[in-house]
């Protein structure tokens, strides 16, 4: 069991990784995260047929609710990612506003005849980058 769960959890973070560093969801990557999640929820299954085996009749309730919630804080926190990866709303909290587009820049990219987008890189050995703190 717990060799399969190591093995799921090492192809999600591949498969993640993968995502992450091409920014598009390739065939690696919907591979990984598919056999990485199956081997995951083997293993899981594998646990809780061996949970009858922990402890007492009393103690069983204790523990599968105690699974249970952490398996709701999981789902909770992976679909809270998803819906913030999707949506198209962008804030910065930061007291600098080191992340957003100046209003100059903002209205150079409206003046501009044909649609234009802005991307901001930023570099923390860079030296040119005014910290107010």
């Amino acid at each position: 069991m717990y060799e399969l769960s190591v093995g799921g959890l090492i192809a999600l973070l591949f498969g993640l990784a993968s995502y992450y560093g091409l920014g598009e969801m390739g065939i690696f990557s919907q591979i990984n995260l598919a056999l990485g999640g199956l081997a995951l929820l083997a293993a899981m299954a594998s646990g809780f047929r061996r949970l009858g085996s922990v402890g007492g009749p009393h103690s069983r309730p204790v523990i599968a609710r105690g699974l249970a919630l952490i398996a709701a804080a999981i789902a909770l926190g992976v679909l809270a990612e998803r819906m913030a990866d999707r949506s198209d709303i962008h804030f910065d909290l930061t007291f600098e506003h080191a992340f957003e587009v100046s209003p100059a820049v903002r209205d150079t990219l409206a003046a501009l005849p044909v649609p234009a987008e802005a991307l901001l890189f930023a570099d923390g050995a860079d030296r040119r980058i005014r910290r107010t703190r």
